[in-house]
């Protein structure tokens, strides 16, 4: 047994003398081989999401940067990028169908194949598709309050999500679990104040 743990311990890799990245100390090597994103790239009046993600696959090119004209191949493209299960990708896919329409230029869905039917990233801001209520980041739909403020970012939302970070600024599952928490208590006394104000 001492002989197998000699032969064990003889094996692992140096310890390197540099400081380590904390980043690669918690995370370790690139594990999303089929991520190689492009540089970063800001389009004027570029269509975008409520969903971060869907946006930063568009930003690093993976969609149309412009986040126009999307067809369901597209996004199936896209998302395998991520190294998602295929039967994940699939239901993400399938929760746009209600958004596609013709291209730009053509009339009729008739006209164009199924696989053809686009939609844009700003049409996921359709309450109750993809946009929820308790985010993290957003306020909840409220359409006496306005039409965009449920998806448009709170920086005072973002640096409450971020008082939750480690020194690091890492966020823990606690630290999430914690701040959704605050988040739902948060929705439900904005909730009652409006129904409060409304009787």
């Amino acid at each position: 047994m001492g002989f197998a743990v000699y032969k064990i311990i003889q094996s692992l890799p140096e310890i390197p003398a540099e400081p380590v990245d904390p980043m690669m100390a918690r995370y370790g090597t690139n594990r999303m081989p089929n991520w190689h994103p492009t540089p970063f790239k800001s389009i004027e009046n570029a269509s975008r999401s409520p969903c971060p993600l869907l946006n930063t696959l568009a930003n690093h090119g993976y969609l149309p940067r412009d986040g126009r004209s999307i067809n369901r191949k597209m996004l199936g493209n896209a998302l395998d990028h991520l190294n998602i299960a295929p039967s994940v990708r699939d239901v993400l896919v399938g929760g746009v169908k209600p958004l596609l329409r013709p291209p730009p230029g053509i009339d009729q869905a008739s006209d164009v194949d199924a696989d053809d039917l686009v939609f844009d990233l700003a049409d996921l801001q359709r309450h109750g598709l993809i946009e929820h209520d308790v985010s993290l980041t957003r306020h909840d739909y409220r359409a006496s309050l306005g039409e965009d403020r449920h998806w448009q970012v709170d920086a005072r939302l973002v640096q409450q999500l971020k008082g939750f970070a480690d020194r690091e600024g890492f966020l823990s599952y606690g630290a999430l679990a914690r701040v959704r928490n605050l988040r739902q208590a948060q929705c439900k006394d904005e909730l009652a104040q409006i129904k409060a104000h409304n009787e």
